[in-house]
């Protein structure tokens, strides 16, 4: 039976959970952000926020007192940048991150010119909810169809909100098609 995998994780964290499976058929990764050919991590298919708007997204989080994580692929390797550490959300998931040895890990003094290389994520996570909410409104307001959305508590971190933030090809239905 031919089946393939859709997840909002990276091939990193898939291939760290399915291990060698034989698959065939590309992985969606990033709700949809990479269709990416599981045996090799080589993308077939990126969805990528465009520079411009990537920029205009990192100014309006940075307004909001927020610091993203900005998942990017640099055109040789998948990068998971950040800078400061600003809330206990931040840390639990930075300290998971390099517990599990993920190569992307990267601290960035200038977060914001990772905007130039493919800015497939923007994660803003807090414990307030009414800020990662009021930045979500804000953002699809604003951006409307331009952007893909998920606001949610994490479950593995209850208490701490994401907000992800995908250009608007970048979901799970649109990949499977």
């Amino acid at each position: 039976v031919l089946f393939t995998l859709a997840s909002a994780r990276s091939h990193f964290s898939i291939s760290q959970l399915f291990g060698d499976l034989p698959l065939t058929l590309p992985i969606i990764e990033f709700n949809g952000a990479f269709l990416t050919d599981y045996a090799s991590g080589e993308h077939l298919e990126i969805n990528s926020l465009k520079t411009e708007l990537a920029h205009e997204i990192f100014d309006q989080i940075k307004q909001s007192g927020q610091t993203p994580f900005v998942s990017t692929y640099n055109g040789t390797e998948d990068c998971l940048h950040y800078d400061a550490l600003i809330n206990p959300g931040m840390v639990w998931y930075e300290s998971r991150r390099r517990k599990a040895e993920d190569p992307r890990l990267r601290q960035t003094r200038d977060l914001r010119g990772t905007m130039s290389e493919h800015v497939v994520s923007l994660t803003v996570m807090d414990k307030d909810k009414r800020a990662i909410r009021g930045l979500h409104d804000r953002l699809a307001e604003q951006y409307g169809s331009r952007l893909q959305l998920y606001c949610y508590e994490n479950e593995y971190s209850k208490g701490t909100w994401w907000l992800t933030i995908h250009d608007e090809r970048a979901s799970k239905h649109i990949a499977l098609r």
